[in-house]
């Protein structure tokens, strides 16, 4: 049976998606009252690398409660690489979780690994095929080279999202505002996007909390860019980012 594309929610596009350590559930409640459109559960970055088995049931308590939120839920499990990727899947893969979050996604072998896992687990827990979406996140340079491959390499995929922190790290450059290798990049993904025919991409989130105005303006330019939506660290983020991305361009 042939996957199809996961079926939207009232919105047909995500402005603010929250991003929240998944072993934090204080968070992840400050998270949901601040009504994003989509709620990030992180089993990555924002999880230490001897805690990532004892969130997966917070995850799994959420995601099984997701009918009653007004937001998407999503998990950004481990890459593909690592030897947590398919114990998360397995684990977070059941009724009511709307994607899967994909870091590092470099190529379309990584998509199809995942794709594979994820379809796995809708069939034994039957749950309908092609219902979780997946989100891959570039954050590499051969991300980058590989956009357009990963943007077509499965229809889980609906939309892409550029992660700044590690392509900066990865290029061994400093992150600073608006720097041209940020802006040309993150150009070059809506353009991918729109080339492969899928939404418009998820911009990366401010990796500087405390400097707010910096914060607007990048909201503001990431709009501008043709971007959908924007990752958010910080519940007070959201208002901001929702009515950017609301109403004509």
């Amino acid at each position: 049976m042939k996957a199809v594309r996961p079926a939207l929610l009232d919105r047909s596009r995500f402005r603010s998606l929250l991003l929240v350590p998944a072993n934090d559930p204080v968070r992840a409640d400050a998270g949901l009252a601040a009504n994003p459109d989509a709620l990030i559960l992180d089993l990555e970055d924002g999880v230490s690398i001897n805690d990532k088995e004892s969130p997966r049931d917070v995850i799994a308590s959420l995601v099984d409660g997701a009918r009653h939120y007004s937001c998407a839920i999503y998990v950004r499990i481990n890459g593909v690489a690592t030897a947590q990727a398919f114990e998360d899947i397995a684990t977070v893969v059941q009724h009511g979780l709307r994607g899967i979050v994909l870091p590092k996604a470099e190529s379309a072998e990584d998509i199809a690994a995942a794709d594979f896992a994820i379809s796995h687990w809708e069939r034994a827990r039957g749950i309908g095929l092609g219902s979780v979406e997946i989100l891959p996140i570039v954050e590499t340079a051969r991300g980058m080279l590989g956009a357009a491959t990963v943007a077509r390499a499965s229809p889980r995929v609906r939309r892409l999202c550029f992660g700044s922190g590690d392509f900066t790290r990865d290029l061994g450059i400093v992150w600073m505002a608006s720097h041209p290798m940020l802006v040309a990049n993150r150009a070059h993904l809506v353009v991918i996007s729109r080339a492969s025919g899928i939404e418009a991409p998820i911009d990366t989130a401010y990796p500087r909390s405390e400097a707010e105005q910096g914060f607007v303006a990048e909201v503001h330019e990431a709009r501008a860019m043709g971007f959908q939506g924007k990752i958010c660290l910080l519940p007070e983020q959201v208002r901001l980012v929702n009515a950017v991305f609301t109403g004509p361009g």
